[in-house]
Parts: structure tokens; C-alpha cells; sequence
């Protein structure tokens, strides 16, 4: 395979500047490809400067689009999976000379100079769906000879070895048996005792100082400013995901801080928690170390129903430090969708669709 200098740029002394890939003159989600030649198995491949089509944003998060020359001088678009955290690399097609990579998020309206990154320097038809590096790794600058090997195998076995002592002095020195319970909302507790020989619990994994018990004195009156109450819910369709903000109130005064947990549970739900990852989770969305203060508690997140009709919303926030439950509630959830599918059938059916009723 060889790159053939093409008029145009060679006269411009910019041969560099083929097949790349840049942003339009007014932004938009449109991106320019230059001309470009390519010797590929033999044959000549010629590609014509054109504007691609609409590159697609996805519904939640982000994604990376590759943008790719065939063996016929077409133009491919390779779209990777939809993630909330760090989107992932696409595995790239077979037999084509990949061009660009440009990365989409939900919020993108346009697509600038800044969201592409240039795969030129690959300049190479990929094969095995991209499962081949085709470049010099620059990690094989660094590889470690053979003594540097043995001083490095040296170093952990001197590491492994005071890591085993430490293990078996915690061992002395901590006790022999403990305790281990399981609360109905599954945090998980151990069963201590203080020095005068009360017994108390302390949430496994919670940085209390061993011995230290919890005040009993502690005010700690919040409540979920949602109670007993029906929601009447109308979504788009079932792949929607409907806003909700959770509020807790204080209603004391004297009400100390604290962490709490907050727990939202509804089978067949599932929650979207922007500020949390995993952000998706199914039935149940559990965050922990969260602040309370007077000021009371807000977060924000969202819901998505794959079915219409009652759903059970169950509100939980407990007390990190006992474990104890400050406030419990629960919600009637009545769902409908606006326009949506609700038989799965191909044809849209209304709220009053008997389709569901039937036997």
C-alpha cells in the first residue's frame, strides 16, 4: 500500500492535508473530508472532497464515531457504544484506511476542529477489525532488560514478604471473632463491644475509631417531603426517562448533621443519577456518604418505566453512623405513555388500547 501525491496537493506543497478531516466553515453536525489517493492490493483508490452526512448525537452521554475510506473510496461511519463514563473505541471495520476519530456527546449541536482527532498517522487499510496495531508502540521504547527484570521481581518479593507480616500482626492485635449482620435494606453491620462491655454496631466500611460509640443524644428529624402521595406520571414513550427531584426537610431545630444514605427502590424502574456512577441502575439506586444538615437534602434524577400502569416508589434514608432509619416513604407511581407502543407490535396504541386486557 502506498499514498499517491495528488495535483492538488502537491502543487500546494501540502500533501499532508489528504484525507483530512475538518470542521465546515460555520460549524454544524457536518464534517468536510479532503480528496485523496491511495494504492491499495494493487489498485488505485481515488476519493473526491465531499461533506459527509449528519453524524448522529446520542440520547444520554457520549460516543466516538470513526470516519473511514472502503477499498471502493466510499466514505464509512463507524458508530462506538453509548456510555455516561468514558465512551469506549469502536472496533473498526475491515480493509479501510481509517481517517478520523470524532467524539459526540449529547449536548453537541456542532461539530468543531476541537471534537476531531486525527488517525491519518495509521495511514494503512486496518485488517482483523482493527485487532492489529499497525504502528510502532511507543511502549516498545521502554522495554525492560533482563536485570532490570530481576531487581524489579526482587523489589515486590521484598514487598509481598512485609505485606504477609503486616497481615499477621493485625491478626494479634485485633480480635479473634467478629460479628457480621445483615440489615433488612442490605447494609452490613458488625457487632462490637466497648470496654465497659456494652454491645453497639458500626456499618462495616464506616471510618469510626474503634470503641467510639454513637451519641445517644443525637436529633435527627428529616423527612422526605413526599409521603402518601399519587404521582400521575406521562412519558413519551418507554425509552423516556422522566425527571424527579427528591427533597428531605428538616423539621427540628435542633437537628444535628450527619451522613445518610439515600435509598429509591421500585421494581421494574430503572434510575438515571447523573452525579453518581454507575449512573444506570435497575429497581434500585443506592447513594451513600451524602451530607444532611438543617438546610435539608436535594438530588436531582430520573426515571425510566418500561411499562405503563401503578409502579410502587419506596423512598429509604438512613443513618450511616447506627444504621438506623431516619425517614421511610413510599409513593404511588401511576404511568401512562403519550404515544407509545404499548403491545411491542409494530402499530401505536392510545392509553385506552385493550390490547394489554387480553388474555
Amino acid at each position: 500500500m502506498a499514498l499517491l501525491n495528488s495535483d492538488k496537493y502537491t502543487r500546494a506543497e501540502s500533501w499532508m492535508d489528504m484525507f483530512k478531516v475538518t470542521q465546515l466553515a460555520v460549524p454544524e453536525m457536518v464534517v468536510h473530508v479532503n480528496q485523496g489517493t491511495v494504492l491499495h492490493d494493487n489498485h488505485v483508490v481515488n476519493f473526491d472532497e465531499q461533506d459527509s452526512v449528519p453524524i448522529t448525537a446520542p440520547r444520554l452521554g457520549s460516543w466516538l464515531v470513526v470516519l473511514s475510506i472502503d477499498a471502493h473510496g466510499q466514505l464509512v461511519y463507524t458508530y462506538g457504544v453509548q456510555s455516561v463514563n468514558a465512551p469506549t473505541f469502536p472496533r473498526l471495520p475491515d480493509d479501510c484506511l481509517h481517517l478520523a476519530m470524532i467524539l459526540v456527546t449529547a449536548d453537541t449541536e456542532a461539530i468543531t476542529d476541537e471534537d476531531i482527532f486525527d488517525m491519518r498517522q495509521l495511514f494503512g487499510f486496518s485488517i482483523n477489525g482493527g485487532a492489529v496495531c499497525q504502528c510502532k508502540c511507543a511502549a516498545l521504547d521502554n522495554v525492560l532488560t533482563d536485570e532490570d527484570k530481576a531487581q524489579l521481581k526482587n523489589y515486590f518479593d521484598q514487598y509481598e514478604a512485609l505485606r504477609l507480616e503486616i497481615e499477621k500482626l493485625k491478626l494479634l492485635h485485633g480480635p479473634q471473632y467478629v460479628l457480621r449482620m445483615l440489615s433488612d435494606s442490605g447494609i452490613e453491620y458488625e457487632l462490637r463491644c466497648h470496654d465497659d462491655g456494652e454491645l453497639y454496631t458500626v456499618r462495616v466500611g464506616d471510618p469510626l475509631i474503634d470503641g467510639q460509640k454513637p451519641s445517644d443524644n443525637r436529633i435527627l428529624d428529616y423527612r422526605f417531603c413526599l409521603a402518601g402521595t399519587t404521582l400521575n406520571i406521562v412519558a413519551g414513550d418507554p425509552e423516556d426517562y422522566v425527571p424527579m427531584q427528591i427533597d428531605v426537610r428538616s423539621i427540628n431545630a435542633s437537628n444535628d448533621s450527619a451522613k445518610v444514605t439515600l435509598v429509591l427502590q421500585s421494581r421494574g424502574v430503572r434510575f438515571y443519577g447523573a452525579n453518581y456512577p454507575p449512573q444506570y441502575r435497575e429497581n434500585e439506586f443506592r447513594v451513600s456518604g451524602l451530607d444532611i444538615d438543617r438546610a435539608g437534602l436535594h438530588e436531582q434524577f430520573s426515571l425510566n418505566f418500561r411499562t405503563r400502569g401503578d409502579h410502587i416508589l419506596r423512598l429509604t434514608l438512613l443513618d450511616e453512623l447506627t444504621g438506623g432509619v431516619i425517614d421511610d416513604v413510599t409513593a404511588l407511581m401511576r404511568v401512562r405513555f403519550s404515544h407509545a407502543n404499548h403491545c411491542m407490535d409494530g402499530c401505536l396504541c392510545g392509553d385506552d388500547c385493550t390490547c394489554m386486557q387480553e388474555d
